[in-house]
């Protein structure tokens, strides 16, 4: 019962809409918090090599900067008018496209290490852990499993992917501008 009340309840707020719900600088901390799990379990393997998690950092860093931006300029929203808005239904369509592929950025197509066929670098069932998560699994397996040349060919990749979540912030943030600029 309460599962379907949260689902409905979702379902009306996602509906109702007109920019859907987003913020990406949820995601640029949870996935912050992952790293420093990460760092942490690399710590606990004496004579590790060294494992630079700086480029997912710096990537972190870029993705704090224009998911803010993106949340000061949604935030612009409340001063439009509805008729305002109505009248930018192809810029509000075009935004929440940006807003819902900015999830698939995380896909990776060479999937994971020792199963190719899961493809998102943020989360995805663990090797041996059955459906148990694991966040940033490219990285935090290949450190669990000392696997260290995998864990260092990750880092780019999540750093790419989050790049790319940027860019796509920063696309949101431009045509949000647009539309708002009139009712300032």
């Amino acid at each position: 019962m309460a599962l379907s009340q949260l689902v409905g309840t979702a379902i009306l707020r996602l509906s109702e809409a007109p920019v859907l719900p987003f913020q990406f600088t949820d995601y640029a901390t949870t996935i912050s918090d992952y790293v420093e799990e990460i760092e942490q379990e690399h710590k606990k393997t004496p004579d590790a090599p060294s494992l630079d998690l700086s480029p997912v950092r710096a990537a972190l860093g870029r993705l704090t900067t224009t998911g803010g931006a993106y949340e000061k300029a949604v935030a612009r929203l409340s001063d439009t008018s509805p008729q305002a808005l109505a009248s930018r239904s192809s810029d509000l369509k075009a935004l929440n496209s940006l807003l819902l592929t900015a999830e698939r950025l995380w896909r990776h197509e060479g999937g994971l290490p020792h199963r190719d066929w899961f493809k998102h670098l943020v989360y995805a069932p663990g090797l041996y852990t059955g459906y148990g998560v694991k966040t940033l699994p490219g990285i935090r397996e290949s450190v669990e499993q000392k696997a260290w040349d995998d864990a260092r060919r990750y880092v780019p990749l999540v750093a790419a992917a989050i790049d790319k979540v940027s860019a796509q912030a920063d696309k949101a943030s431009a045509l949000l501008d647009r539309m708002t600029a009139g009712s300032r």
